[in-house]
Formats: C-alpha cells, sequence, structure tokens
C-alpha cells in the first residue's frame, strides 16, 4: 500500500452494511436489514443453520451388476484376450492400419 492511502481496518464482528459509506464519505441514511446469525452460514439446524431436508435412502449397487448389463456404459469384457488387443501388429504392418 503507498503512504497517500491509509490502511482501513475493518472489525469482523461487524456487518458489511455498517461499514458502506457514499461517495462523501457519509454513510448512507436508512434501516437495513438483517438476518438471523443461525440461518446465515447454511449450517444445519441443530448448528443453528437452516432446515434442508436431507435424503433418508441409501443406494447399493455392485458394479458387476452394472458390467453385466449391455445397455449399460459400464458393460465392458471380461479379459484382454477379448478385445483382441493381445496381438502385437509388425512394424511393416503399420503404414496400413494407419491409412
Amino acid at each position: 500500500m503507498s503512504a497517500e492511502q491509509p490502511a482501513e481496518t475493518a472489525s469482523a464482528g461487524n456487518p458489511l452494511a455498517d461499514r458502506i459509506t457514499t461517495a462523501d464519505g457519509s454513510k448512507p441514511e436508512g434501516t437495513t436489514e438483517t438476518t438471523d446469525n443461525e440461518q446465515a452460514d447454511g449450517a444445519a439446524a441443530q448448528l443453528g443453520g437452516s432446515e434442508l431436508n436431507e435424503p433418508d435412502y441409501t443406494v447399493e449397487v455392485k458394479l458387476s451388476d452394472l458390467q453385466a448389463d449391455p445397455n449399460n456404459p459400464l458393460y465392458s469384457v471380461k479379459s484382454f484376450e477379448d478385445l483382441g488387443l493381445y496381438v502385437k501388429p509388425r512394424a511393416l504392418d503399420l503404414p496400413f492400419h494407419l491409412s
């Protein structure tokens, strides 16, 4: 910070509306709305926050069941041999495969 600008310290306990000033340096007139501290941070109701409904269900899915369904994107073959990737092409065959 330069020497021309004084360092402003803001109290962490005051709300932002108390620290706002207009262009001429005076504080704006009017009432400010304050929120309840218990719901300001979004914490659970037991901790003093909002009362959001948490889901009451659990989902149990086995990976083997998903892989067995051919309509599922996780469907896969059981081994690399089934993919046909185990055959190493010869160096002379590579230009033909690339074209």
